[in-house]
């Protein structure tokens, strides 16, 4: 299975059907599978990162972030506990864009 085949059945399964997703040391398998990454924008995530599982390609080849599906923030808490959320961006009918954060939640 590609990194792409598998990306795309964790979010059918873990978004779409909202199923918990349990696992050892989740941050770090999520960052092998991350195609990019950067600072969280929500407070409760404040000095927390980002990380952007799924991408398309474009016409002209080039691999770009897809904005429709959302991001893993994580934060570091300390050395046994992390809290990490899903979120999904919502474009507005103004083009305006926010997150809103989905309702799981794995400390």
């Amino acid at each position: 299975m590609t990194r792409g085949e598998f990306v795309e059945r964790f979010y059918a399964i873990a978004f779409d059907l909202r199923a918990l997703v349990v696992g050892v040391n989740l941050p770090f398998d999520f960052a092998r599978l991350a195609f990019d990454f950067g600072n969280t924008k929500d407070k409760r995530f404040a000095g927390g990162f980002s990380l952007v599982l799924w991408d398309w390609i474009d016409a002209t080849g080039k691999r770009r972030i897809n904005k429709y599906r959302p991001r893993i923030a994580i934060k570091h808490i300390d050395s046994k506990t992390r809290a990490q959320r899903v979120y999904r961006r919502i474009s507005t009918s103004s083009g305006a864009t926010s997150s809103t954060c989905a309702p799981w939640h794995s400390p």
